[in-house]
């Protein structure tokens, strides 16, 4: 985070502008003159370093002269030093923050349009660097003859380190040793928390993430740490002193020495010796920012989510309240995305079997002088990497006369494997997760002969043009993942497409049971006159005993004309009402004797009570409680006025 150094340049340019008076650097402006400061003040500064003038024109075109991020840094520095910085402008009582003001908003917003039309200030933000220039950084730095171990070393170390923790420059610099751990599950991996990161405001902010080696060497933590830390012990007389592990200078306080030196220095060889090259200059600015958002993009077209880079990244995440009840570590995506960020693949380091090396080798001949600073634990990991790369031929003149030849003479005294095979090797593993927990399995080596070494000529050629069973063990689990990773993705799509399914089979039988209820109302068929007189006479005859009583609540015009037809609930159907029944209940039953006689009328005429009722409801609502069609049919025949269609 800013500090207040670094946001009291902006205030002084500020007060000067408005007090008309030079003030230094060191000025200290009291609450109450700060606290005079008034909205059209701080706005009239603000037009002058972004268009110019004062105060500009209404519907000016001035073309900005600053970036939209620079001003709401200005904004934000001076914010910090107003005594009602929460507090947004009243116009009406000038109260609260002035840069809170609409009047700094809307020229923020000026700008912004601006810049999307290509009509702004020049761009000065510094690019993403590409994966051919970050090699081309590694190289040009491993490649310096000067000496200076920080740029042969340690800058490509805190690249590396950089990368895979997606942090900022000064995050790096500030990594402590003490915060620099074997993993707690998995022995071969480390663990580190970045605790000075910018968003880092309080404990849970900063967890303990995952260090995974990669396969590329290029881009390998594991290895270009190892690789620094012991030149860096053995070299520097002060090492064992500093608390950082990029220990660039000898200031050794907590924070400045991590935080301002050692970043200084590093962002100085950027800017003077690396990044101010023709190659890199033509394609834009480049900074060491740059490096993070490289990283941020890598992982983010491979298909990892902006939350779970965000874990990763230690980018503010207490965006809902519900937060504060996550486990601060989550593992498992840490090291998914810590296994994208290992280039070529995650892998790990394990010794040869048969070849003589043990942890007690590694801790005295490789890790000699790192041990003491990074405990043995730490040790044993990072030694297996740095013996493979000092047994690898590609190490050619990348490692110090005094380390490789250290270790090759104790290697010879123990050496039991042939000339050419590396005491160490490199095993490419798979990151999985399956109900929180995180997995790293190892992917087998490709078949050997008989002597250890891969297979050859006919007979790999063989292995590969045969049956998936004839291909080495190594192809097969890759092509057995791959697959595995295609039938989860068609398993969530089947899903998702059975999940409409249902869905509209829901809404489907939602229709057929109300159809089916609608049918259950009305009669099967229609009767001939006679027919129908004869229904009557055996229906009179089996209702005989049945209670004649109108249903108190009717829910619709079907129900309402089946309890007339064939009554509801056992009652009997009030067309065979007598006229002393019908008198006992004659207020009712004359309500609803308008709808049974339009619907008879209706039904006289040619067509079904069902369609008969549809009309009705076409005329009134569908919608239309029963009360209020009965209402509304009632005047309409009263009046004389009922529509044609139910005449």
């Amino acid at each position: 985070m800013p500090s207040k150094n670094n946001y009291k340049p902006t205030l002084v340019k500020l007060m000067s502008y408005l007090d008309r008076i030079e003030y230094s650097n060191d000025y200290e402006f009291s609450q109450d003159h700060l606290g005079q400061l008034r909205a059209d003040s701080v706005i009239k500064w603000f037009n002058v370093i972004v268009l110019g003038v004062e105060s500009p024109t209404f519907g000016h075109d001035i073309r900005p002269q600053l970036r939209s991020n620079t001003i709401e840094y200005y904004k934000k520095a001076i914010s910090h030093y107003m005594p009602n910085r929460l507090m947004a402008w009243n116009e009406l009582s000038n109260v609260g923050n002035p840069t809170r003001s609409h009047q700094l908003n809307d020229l923020i917003k000026y700008v912004k349009k601006k810049e999307a039309r290509k009509m702004g200030a020049a761009p000065k933000a510094r690019r993403s660097i590409t994966s051919t220039e970050y090699r081309a950084v590694i190289k040009i730095l491993k490649s310096s003859d000067d000496g200076d171990i920080i740029k042969k070393h340690g800058i490509p170390a805190l690249m590396n380190f950089q990368f895979h923790m997606i942090s900022r420059i000064d995050d790096t610099t500030q990594a402590f040793f003490e915060n620099l751990l074997v993993h707690d599950n998995f022995d071969f991996l480390l663990k580190v928390r970045l605790n000075w990161s910018k968003n880092v405001h309080e404990e849970r902010d900063a967890p303990f993430q995952a260090v995974i080696p990669a396969m590329d060497q290029l881009y390998c933590t594991h290895l270009s740490l190892a690789l620094w830390l012991e030149i860096f012990m053995a070299q520097v007389p002060t090492a064992g002193l500093t608390p950082y592990i990029f220990g660039f200078t000898d200031n050794i306080t907590i924070p400045d020495g991590g935080e301002k030196a050692a970043k200084d220095q590093v962002q100085t060889i950027f800017s003077s010796e690396i990044f101010n090259r023709q190659e890199f200059v033509d394609t834009g600015p480049l900074g060491s920012h740059s490096v993070r958002k490289f990283a941020s993009s890598h992982v983010r077209k491979c298909g990892i989510s902006r939350d779970e880079k965000d874990i990763r990244g230690r980018w503010k995440s207490r965006r809902h309240v519900s937060d504060i009840y996550d486990d601060v570590e989550l593992p498992y995506i840490d090291a998914k995305v810590g296994g994208i960020l290992c280039i070529g693949g995650p892998c790990k380091y394990a010794i040869q079997q048969g070849s003589g090396i043990t942890n007690d080798f590694i801790l005295e001949n490789v890790m000699t002088k790192a041990r003491a600073r990074v405990g043995d634990s730490v040790a044993k990991v990072l030694g297996k990497a740095l013996l493979w790369y000092i047994m690898d031929p590609s190490s050619d003149g990348d490692i110090p006369d005094f380390l490789s030849l250290r270790v090759k003479n104790a290697y010879r005294y123990i050496q039991l494997l042939p000339e050419n095979v590396n005491p160490i090797k490199r095993v490419p593993v798979v990151i999985t997760g399956h109900e929180g927990e995180v997995y790293i399995d190892e992917i087998p080596e490709m078949s050997s002969d008989g002597e250890g070494q891969v297979g050859s000529g006919t007979t790999q050629q063989a292995r590969i043009q045969g049956d998936f069973l004839d291909r080495p063990i190594q192809n097969q689990l890759l092509a057995l993942h791959s697959q595995l990773m295609a039938v989860r993705r068609a398993t969530d799509a089947l899903s998702e497409a059975v999940h409409q399914v249902q869905c509209e089979q829901n809404r489907h039988y939602q229709t057929l049971n109300t159809n089916l209820h609608r049918i259950a109302l009305q009669p099967a068929r229609r009767h001939t006159a006679t027919a129908q007189e004869n229904d009557a006479t055996t229906q009179q005859g089996n209702q005989q005993g049945a209670v004649a009583a109108l249903s108190p609540t009717v829910r619709n015009l079907y129900e309402l004309w089946h309890e007339y037809q064939h009554g509801i609930g056992g009652r009997k159907a009030a067309r065979l009402f007598t006229a002393q029944e019908r008198g006992q209940m004659k207020h009712k039953y004359t309500r609803r004797k308008v709808v049974w006689d339009c619907v008879d009328r209706l039904v006289r005429s040619g067509i079904t009570a069902n369609v008969a009722i549809d009309r009705i409801y076409a005329v009134y609502g569908q919608s239309s409680p029963v009360t209020v069609v009965i209402n509304k049919l009632r005047k309409d025949r009263n009046e004389n006025k009922l529509h044609i269609s139910l005449r």
